[in-house]
């Protein structure tokens, strides 16, 4: 039973993602994500200069970037506008499976989707950057004085900003890449849950319109550098591995923040289950996705 069960769950994400990929929006998303890492990717390695890289830097910078992470996590707002996933098909495996099948397997999509986004703009700056670096879990004398002493060029010519003295001090490359890495998924999937809730509760793109702007008010008070109003309110601010001091040689509140991701997700998770039982299946937007 529970075997069959899981096969179900596996077959809506897999035809799920079937019906992404001919969605020409859902490259859009990925256009967007991979065209901002890389505009800060060549600003990197044209700072850099002759000196070699190390291969998770260009990621760990622009995740840590202001300007760039923001519209990067919009990108992937981008590709799941259309939660949660209803369409002509939909009564179809409800009917082979049930809701509650239905449901996990969306959501199986929507976090694959998540890790997936993240993980192709990573390559990305791979494969820009990659006659330039090197894979020794070291970091490189660029990024080393980037971090540490933040000229002023850097800032100002090519609008470099990763003032982490304490981070590279105690910290490896690939520590430090995980880290983000999995900040940056946790809060994209809380974003993407809610707002697949909410369209579920309200139709339309309500809970995208939400997400949204819980994202840009995040980023708003990270930018006002009100530390206290960052690390309470914004929730943008706990995905930011700048954001956190280092003492004894480890992030304080990372943990904290990490199950707050966790908890948070599983609670909405929760809510939108119990919607199951109000959601029509049967109402299907008419037209083409674009």
């Amino acid at each position: 039973m529970i075997i069959r069960k899981v096969k179900s769950v596996v077959r809506i994400c897999l035809e799920q993602w079937r019906n992404a990929l001919l969605v020409p929006r859902v490259y859009m998303g990925y256009f967007v994500g991979v065209l901002m890492i890389l505009l800060l990717c060549r600003r990197y390695l044209a700072y850099a200069g002759e000196n070699g890289i190390q291969i998770f830097e260009p990621f760990i910078v622009a995740m840590a970037s202001m300007e760039y992470s923001p519209i990067i996590m919009l990108g992937l707002i981008l590709i799941m506008l259309d939660a949660p996933f209803i369409s002509a098909r939909t009564p179809y495996f409800v009917t082979r499976s049930d809701r509650k099948s239905w449901y996990m397997g969306t959501m199986m999509y929507l976090f694959t989707q998540v890790v997936i986004y993240y993980f192709l703009i990573f390559i990305a700056t791979v494969a820009i950057g990659f006659n330039h670096a090197y894979i020794l879990n070291s970091w490189s004398i660029t990024c080393y004085n980037l971090a540490v002493f933040q000229p002023t060029d850097a800032l100002v010519n090519w609008g470099l900003y990763f003032l982490a003295s304490e981070i590279v001090d105690v910290l490896r490359p690939l520590n430090v890449f995980i880290i983000t890495f999995v900040l940056q998924s946790l809060y994209s999937a809380l974003l993407l849950v809610l707002a697949y809730v909410i369209n579920m509760r309200f139709r339309g793109s309500v809970g995208n319109i939400v997400a949204i702007l819980l994202h840009l008010s995040g980023v708003a008070l990270y930018k006002s550098f009100n530390e206290q109003l960052m690390m309470t309110f914004s929730l943008y601010t706990k995905s930011q591995i700048l954001m956190y001091p280092v003492i004894e040689g480890s992030l304080v509140g990372l943990f904290d923040n990490i199950l707050i991701f966790l908890i948070l997700i599983v609670v909405i998770l929760a809510v939108g289950r119990y919607n199951l039982k109000q959601l029509d299946y049967n109402i299907v937007k008419s037209g083409r996705d674009i």
